[in-house]
């Protein structure tokens, strides 16, 4: 389906697009020719690629009609390659997915404020990160569960739980006051 685009309009990458691997980025229509739409970045006004207009529609949309419709779920791959979670977002939300030792997941989420510019990464780490601390707490639940009689390895495992609840928690608490 073609979508009709105009100078200054705010387009969102909803697909991976070459180099362009940040879905959620948002542009700007900076220019276009019969055969190509110019895209800038909305931060930097610096332009990030030309597109052509059959394929525009693949793999960006308007701002306004991306906005509220959830993404598949996405993979995020660490430096060795390996998949460290899973995210998806509406543009406005994020929710990423972390899975447990025992093959369940833990999903959690992070929300822009009303007046708030949508940051992909801000958002994808912070609910990674809350995704972490509630899976330290099933964790530290399920060995203070199974102690029946006070026992020094669960002891251990407990405080390793809470310490790194506590790192997590002091983490998130930072990246919220920058």
């Amino acid at each position: 389906m073609a979508i009709t685009v105009f100078r200054g309009d705010k387009v969102i990458l909803t697909k991976s697009f070459g180099k362009m691997q940040n879905i959620g980025n948002m542009y700007e229509v900076a220019d276009f020719t019969s055969t190509n739409i110019v895209l800038r970045d909305c931060a930097t006004k610096v332009a990030a690629c030309a597109v052509s207009v059959t394929d525009f529609s693949n793999y960006f949309d308007k701002a306004e009609n991306a906005i509220g419709k959830w993404t598949h779920w996405h993979p995020v791959i660490d430096g060795l390659g390996d998949v460290v979670c899973f995210y998806r977002t509406n543009f406005k939300k994020i929710e990423v997915r972390i899975f447990t030792s025992d093959k369940f997941y833990v999903t959690a989420k992070a929300t822009c404020c009303k007046n708030d510019n949508f940051n992909m990464g801000f958002g994808i780490h912070l609910a990674y990160l809350r995704a972490i601390k509630k899976q330290c707490e099933i964790e530290k639940n399920k060995y203070e569960n199974k102690i029946v009689e006070p026992n020094e390895e669960y002891e251990k495992k407990i405080a390793e739980l809470n310490e790194e609840i506590g790192n997590v928690k002091n983490n998130i608490e930072k990246m919220c006051r920058e």
